[in-house]
C-alpha cells in the first residue's frame, strides 16, 4: 500500500506497522500465539488473546529506524538484570541512555495517538503534540526551539515507571512480567493533566501529559515521579492489589490459576 509515511512524511510503500513493539508482544506470547491481556471489565480475569494491532503507517526506512534506534534498546533495557538493581521498596535504574529510553516510550504513545483504528480513539495527544512527538522520534532530539527558547518535550509529556509486585505472593515476578495491558486513558489530578497507562514487562508505564498555554509556566508537580536525565532514577514498587481498576482482574486471574493447577 502506497501512502505518506507518518514519521518521515514522505510518499512510500507503507508497511503494516506494529503499534506496540513486536519484540515486546513476542516476549509475552513466548512460544504461544497468544498473550495474557489485563482488562478492567468486572468479573473477567487476565485472558489469553492473540493481540497484535497493526496499521499501514510507516515506510521501511522508518520501521528500521524505530526498531534499531529505540525498540532494540528500550525493550531489552527493561528485562536486562544489569540495568536494574533491587533496593528496599523498589529498583534503581543503572546506566540509562535517557533520550533513547524516553523516546522509546514516546514512540509507542505517538503511534497509538496517530493510529486510525477505533481501538485507539481514546489515545490522543492532539495535532500540536502529535507533531512535536513525531519530530522528536524522527530526529532523536527531545528539545524544540520556540519563540520562548528551547523547550523539552519531557517537560510536558513525562514518563513514570512503577515495578509491579504482589503483596500476597500469589503472583511471582515471572507471572507479572507476562501481563500486558494496552494503553488506557484517565483524567489527572488537575484539569490540565491527562494520564495514559500501560503494563509491560512487570512495569506500569505512566505517561503524564500536561498542557500549558504559556511555555514559561511549564513545571512538573504531581505524584508521579518522572524519569529524569539527571541524577538517579528509583522505581517504586506498587502492589497490584492496590490498583483499584484491576483488583477484580487480579483476583479472577489468581482463581483461574488455582483452578488450572487443580485440573493439572
Amino acid at each position: 500500500m502506497e501512502g505518506v509515511c507518518k514519521l518521515c512524511l514522505e510518499m512510500h510503500e507503507l508497511k503494516d506497522s506494529h503499534i506496540y513493539p513486536r519484540s515486546v508482544l513476542k516476549r509475552f506470547k513466548r512460544n504461544s500465539s497468544q498473550a495474557y491481556m489485563l482488562t478492567d471489565k468486572i468479573g473477567v480475569g487476565a485472558r489469553k488473546v492473540n493481540y497484535n494491532p497493526t496499521e499501514y503507517m510507516l515506510c521501511t526506512t522508518c520501521e528500521i529506524k524505530l526498531s534499531q534506534k529505540y525498540e532494540n534498546y528500550g525493550a531489552r533495557f527493561l528485562v536486562n538484570k544489569k540495568s536494574l538493581s533491587r533496593e528496599r521498596g523498589g529498583v534503581r535504574i543503572k546506566n540509562m541512555d535517557y533520550d533513547r529510553l524516553y523516546l522509546y516510550f514516546i514512540s509507542i504513545l505517538w503511534r497509538a495517538s496517530v493510529a486510525k483504528s477505533v481501538e485507539f480513539n481514546h489515545i490522543s495527544l492532539g495535532e500540536f503534540y502529535n507533531e512535536w512527538a513525531r519530530e522528536a522520534v524522527f530526529s532523536g532530539k527531545i528539545k524544540r526551539q520556540t519563540s520562548s527558547g528551547k523547550i523539552s518535550l519531557d517537560s510536558i509529556i513525562g514518563v513514570c515507571l512503577f515495578r509491579m509486585t504482589d503483596s500476597k505472593g500469589e503472583l511471582g515476578d515471572d507471572i507479572l512480567r507476562d501481563f500486558f495491558s494496552p494503553l488506557r486513558f484517565q483524567a489527572g489530578d488537575r484539569s490540565d493533566m491527562f494520564i495514559f497507562t500501560m503494563f509491560v514487562d512487570g512495569f506500569i508505564v505512566v505517561y503524564t501529559f500536561t498542557s500549558y498555554d504559556d511555555f514559561h509556566e511549564m513545571r512538573v508537580n504531581n505524584k508521579y515521579p518522572r524519569l529524569s536525565k539527571y541524577g538517579s532514577n528509583f522505581i517504586k514498587l506498587i502492589d497490584v492489589r492496590e490498583l483499584k481498576e484491576f483488583v477484580d482482574v487480579i483476583n479472577n486471574t489468581v482463581d483461574s490459576m488455582r483452578e488450572n493447577r487443580r485440573e493439572g
